[in-house]
């Protein structure tokens, strides 16, 4: 069937499970918002719709913030059946008079059912997009074999045939998603998430040693491995400053090990920390350490990197793909040892690790890349 074109159209965007993002609502519609801009600048006409679930209360407080390059409907509260939600939805449409010209995915679960289902009752009329941000539902390692991961895998098989654009945010998410479930070469495009808000660089070679562990703390971050690595080098540095910024279901863990190790005196955990509060941190972090055995896009790397902080991680595809990248200011290690080894030569102020000046310029031209793809992509 002939899909419909429509010009100058609106994109809009599913968000059915705004809550359960990684961010806030708030940093999610700015970034939207910054999207939108560049759509326009870039020659699409009408702004960027948003469907999301959420309370009043939280709907209320996002109107307030004015986004001049948004429209923002409140379908209902979180956990609105797919139903609902994709009734009250087409309601607004048509009430609203809304010309849809791309349907995108908010996420991978409930998002993706939301665009499939609106597509499906324009007559498979309307294009529909989703966009992977990290590896999937944990595919990965043995997991994958397991039946947990394997009806996740089957759901993602059979769902993403019925979209016809799929954003990745890295080369090694491309070579995944062809190897792991077919994906057409004419069906992916590749646009990393832009980083917006970047924290000035700073030459941290003479400040003292702040070693940084930013981002959520779950297990699939390989922290027990990283305390091990911790645990080691503290032994030798015990006045060595360590700062966790993040929250998650290992938070309590962490802090377990940090009682049971008083004896250093210099280890914080700060929790959540907005993106705006990050940004006044990274002055400070002069190292940063990934134990992560897998990486997606790779953001908190790519901002440590942009602040002039020195990086050691786990090698994998993401950071290797990072490292191809930005080149110095970024080490990686495959073992436990080596990553204790790089470190015990950082506190004993060798100056074989040093920041990656370039990584302002080499950021901005993947922004620039970036930004104009998806764009695009929303326009035609």
């Amino acid at each position: 069937m002939r899909r419909l074109r429509i010009e100058h159209a609106h994109p809009i965007v599913l968000h059915p499970d705004i809550h359960q993002l990684s961010g806030s609502s708030m940093e999610v519609l700015d970034r939207f918002e910054y999207y939108a801009s560049n759509f326009i600048a870039n020659g699409g006409k009408g702004k960027l719709v948003i469907f999301l679930n959420c309370t009043e209360d939280a709907y209320q407080q996002l109107l307030a913030r004015k986004y001049s390059k948004l429209l923002i409907f409140r379908i209902g509260d979180s956990g609105t059946s797919i139903a609902i939600y994709v009734f009250k939805a087409i309601q607004i449409i048509h009430k609203q008079k809304l010309r849809p010209s791309v349907l995108i995915a908010g996420d991978l679960k409930r998002g993706l059912i939301a665009s499939i289902f609106l597509k499906a009752l324009s007559g498979f009329r309307l294009r529909n997009q989703a966009s992977i941000h990290g590896i999937p539902f944990g595919f990965r390692h043995e997991e994958s074999k397991k039946i947990i991961r394997f009806i996740p895998w089957v759901y993602l098989l059979v769902s993403l045939r019925f979209v016809d654009s799929i954003r990745i945010v890295s080369m090694h998410l491309q070579e995944l998603m062809q190897e792991s479930f077919k994906i057409r070469d004419s069906k992916l495009f590749m646009a990393p998430i832009p980083v917006i808000r970047k924290p000035y660089q700073l030459d941290k070679s003479s400040k003292p040693i702040n070693i940084g562990i930013v981002g959520r703390l779950h297990p699939e971050r390989g922290i027990p491995e990283l305390l091990r690595i911790l645990n080691t080098c503290l032994r030798k540095f015990p006045d060595t400053r360590v700062t966790f910024f993040g929250s998650g279901e290992l938070f309590g863990y962490i802090d377990e090990w940090r009682l049971e190790n008083s004896q250093f005196h210099n280890i914080e955990l700060r929790g959540h920390v907005s993106p705006n509060k990050l940004l006044e941190e990274w002055p400070q972090i002069t190292h940063l350490i990934s134990a992560a055995p897998t990486e997606g896009y790779g953001l908190t790397v790519r901002e440590a990197l942009l602040s002039g902080s020195v990086v050691i991680a786990k090698t994998n595809r993401g950071t290797r793909e990072l490292k191809n990248r930005f080149v110095s200011g970024i080490y990686l290690y495959k073992t436990e040892q080596d990553a204790c080894e790089m470190l015990i030569q950082i506190l004993n102020r060798v100056d074989d690790f040093t920041y990656c000046s370039d990584a302002h310029r080499l950021q901005a031209e993947i922004d620039t890349s970036s930004i104009n793809l998806l764009t695009n992509s929303w326009i035609h």
